[in-house]
């Protein structure tokens, strides 16, 4: 039990800075002590010509330029698409972990366990998946599943984010995915996005220990594991949270688990609220300046979401559910009252309900927003993609909100095993300063023989890797460099040729 100890200590005194805390309305979902296994079943299976199928749709805008991506991250990452070989089967947990609020919670997660010989699995990936808005875009809604999962009806089809994992098996690892609090089954409350990336770190360590309940149900032998973390852009940093946590804070729980850690890879995370990824969303940035974006309409795009997120999380658990001190809330005009949101979805709704409300679409989420925030002196023909005319602005220098930043930042701390950052020279969504940042601040504690950097080049006129990019404002297509979105897979690859340069290190 000493690992429930330890990490529910951490969880405590972290959450002593809510300022909620004990007066928002968010039930217990559980009685089951955080870790519990409460259930699980097979889902689906994932035949190896399905995955390589989503690899080459994923990496291929057509047939020139496939030949050149794949030439290139066969050289980069040796990766071979042949490669893929294995067929795997997928399972859906559920299990307990702590809420914001101290409550214990019952949530969800997807298992992946590669159809090869139990004594040749490699080790364990735990992998932290990216944003998602809507509640059913989760690891655990595996495509093609033949078991009926409610909180999966509304699944964009385009969500792949259980398909990196079953590339990741492929390769001889089992792989846990998270849904994290507040998606999945658990949907009654909102996902604590970005600001609180401990509950969401430790919804995967809590994950490891339901999973080594059911790998013993499995019939699998119980061993000494591996254990490999990585997670992208959202996960990215709460892959360097469980590294950190697991390190740093509650070793012993890796020797309950029967684990060994043996490294971290972070992709494109936000690292750095403070100095790297909330600048960039208040600046009204452009191509070429110090946060090197790649497209400035991706950008533009894509900040309303991110902030309002952010913020209606903070409202949310920080402020018992009161919104006025983070959103604009000018009446009939406010972005707070999502203007878009009728013409999109045929009801009104307040902004923060789009994140609590399980059901909707996450594209149709995405557009609401950005047609909200530009009846608030937003968008291209503001000349403005600074979100200070959507939110409050007095919360940025209120000093609850800005120590609630400070103790979400990851990039300094001290490790013991190495830590890969993979990044893209321009991102126009998560900005690379935070792995610049998040680099030189574990090197300062560490040691720069154990902290790497990857950088992905995709500059114009320069990029190894050409994609389709449908324009975020105007949906018009062209063949572009890779951008933070849709550079899962690439990011991936790049993930596991570091993990095998680990494996008998």
């Amino acid at each position: 039990m000493k690992k429930l100890i330890l990490l529910s200590a951490f969880t405590i005194s972290f959450l002593t800075a809510c300022n909620g805390a004990g007066s928002t309305p968010v039930d217990s979902t559980t009685s089951t002590p955080p870790g519990t296994l409460i259930s699980y079943e097979s889902a689906s299976n994932y035949e190896s010509d399905y995955l390589s199928t989503a690899v080459y749709n994923g990496m291929c805008p057509n047939d020139t330029d496939c030949t050149t991506n794949l030439a290139n991250a066969a050289v980069d990452f040796n990766f071979h698409i042949e490669s893929i070989n294995t067929s795997t089967t997928n399972y859906v947990l559920h299990y307990s972990t702590p809420g914001v609020l101290a409550e214990n919670r019952e949530v969800t997660g997807g298992l992946i366990i590669p159809n090869i010989p139990k004594d040749q699995i490699k080790g364990i990936v735990l992998y932290y998946h990216e944003t998602e808005v809507s509640k059913s875009d989760v690891p655990s809604c595996f495509h093609n599943s033949q078991i009926s999962i409610s909180y999966c009806s509304s699944k964009d089809p385009q969500t792949y984010g259980e398909e990196l994992g079953g590339i990741i098996a492929s390769e001889g690892y089992i792989v846990v995915m998270p849904d994290y609090v507040g998606l999945g089954f658990d949907n009654t409350v909102m996902h604590p996005y970005a600001l609180y990336p401990q509950i969401n770190a430790l919804s995967g360590l809590y994950m490891l220990q339901a999973v080594n309940s059911a790998l013993t149900k499995l019939d699998y032998q119980i061993q000494t594991r591996n254990l490999y973390i990585t997670g992208f852009s959202e996960g990215g940093a709460y892959a360097l949270w469980a590294a950190h946590i697991l390190q740093n804070i509650a070793p012993n729980f890796l020797t309950a688990a029967n684990l060994n850690l043996k490294a971290a890879i972070g992709m494109s995370g936000a690292y750095d609220l403070v100095n790297a990824q909330m600048p960039m969303e208040e600046d009204n940035i452009s191509e070429g300046d110090k946060y090197n974006i790649a497209n400035n309409d991706n950008a533009t795009y894509a900040k309303p979401t991110l902030s309002s997120y952010t913020m209606a999380s903070y409202g949310f658990y920080d402020l018992n559910q009161n919104y006025d001190p983070v959103f604009n809330t000018e009446t009939g005009n406010g972005f707070y009252y999502c203007g878009a949101c009728y013409a999109v979805f045929g009801s009104l709704y307040q902004l923060p309900e789009l994140y609590i409300k399980n059901g909707l679409n996450d594209t149709d989420i995405k557009s609401a927003i950005y047609q909200s925030a530009i009846l608030v002196s937003y968008g291209p023909q503001n000349a403005n993609n600074s979100v200070n005319p959507l939110i409050n602005t007095t919360i940025l220098t209120d000093s609850n909100f800005i120590k609630t930043l400070e103790s979400a930042n990851i990039i300094s701390w001290k490790t013991s095993i190495p830590v890969t950052l993979i990044e893209l020279a321009q991102d126009s969504i998560v900005t690379n300063l935070n792995t610049k940042n998040a680099e030189s601040g574990i090197t300062a504690q560490s040691g720069a023989n154990l902290v790497h950097k990857v950088t992905i080049e995709n500059t114009r006129g320069s990029s190894r890797y050409m994609v389709i990019n449908i324009d975020a404002i105007t949906g018009q297509t062209s063949l572009m460099p890779l951008d933070h979105v849709g550079s899962s897979y690439y990011q991936l690859i790049a993930a596991i040729n570091s993990i095998s340069q680990y494996e008998d290190n």
